[in-house]
């Protein structure tokens, strides 16, 4: 079944709200930071692996389903958060909006705003989305993406596993439901997968990343390059 909704100014949904009822990350807490219906898939997944394996899944780290608020009109896809030993020293103020980015509570993309630029996600968005903010100004970005990932735990490379965890169906529920309400999509990565697990994506208003390894979002890394602009003069 497909959901439609709109969000709420507060970033939670106020139409059709049992959707944010199943969201999985309502029920974070702390260390292990792992929803529990996907304790078992993880726990099995890194038992396979060794203890320096980059593919190994850290859970003393917040998980990253979700960046900014789903208010955003252009929907950030990409694949899933990296790992690096700082992550494991992120402050409470930092933590504490991981959590409340998580519950799809927040209000802008918050990675973007210099009060958190202790955060380790900090250096690496601003990179990416630099000549976005010099074209059309930071608050305009900030206010106008969301990204999604689409495995939610850390880890220093990306493997997934022979299943899908039980949090992921809820991440798919989403897009599908964000591709209904008519948001606008970067698919930064894995396109043919995302497309396979949404196919609603394939009739959506979307572009792509030209150099996925490069991750920037620039005109010249964007297979339609004004598609960031056409949005936003649209609005």
């Amino acid at each position: 079944m497909i959901y439609l909704f709109r969000f709420g100014s507060n970033g939670g949904m106020t139409v059709f709200d049992h959707l944010q009822t199943e969201n999985p990350w309502l029920s974070l807490k702390d260390k292990p930071y792992v929803y529990s219906k996907d304790r078992a898939d993880i726990d099995s997944f890194n038992s396979k692996l060794a203890p320096e394996s980059p593919y190994r899944i850290e859970l003393d780290v917040v998980p990253e389903p979700f960046i900014g608020s789903p208010n955003a009109p252009i929907w950030l896809l990409n694949l899933n958060p990296g790992f690096a030993q700082s992550n494991l020293l992120q402050k409470s103020h930092v933590v504490k909006m991981q959590k409340k980015s998580a519950s799809l509570k927040a209000s802008d993309f918050w990675f973007l705003d210099p009060q958190f630029s202790e955060a380790d996600g900090y250096p690496w968005w601003t990179k990416r989305l630099r000549e976005m903010m010099t074209e059309h100004g930071p608050r305009a970005i900030q206010d106008n993406f969301f990204c999604v990932e689409l495995f939610p735990y850390h880890s220093t490379s990306f493997k997934q596993g022979k299943r899908l965890l039980e949090s992921q169906g809820f991440t798919i529920k989403l897009v599908k439901a964000a591709c209904h309400a008519r948001k606008n999509f970067i698919i930064m990565r894995r396109e043919k997968y995302w497309l396979k697990l949404v196919p609603e994506l394939g009739k959506a208003h979307r572009t792509e990343l030209k150099n996925p390894r490069c991750a920037y979002i620039t005109p010249n890394n964007l297979k339609n390059p004004t598609f960031v602009a056409d949005v936003l003069s649209s609005l």
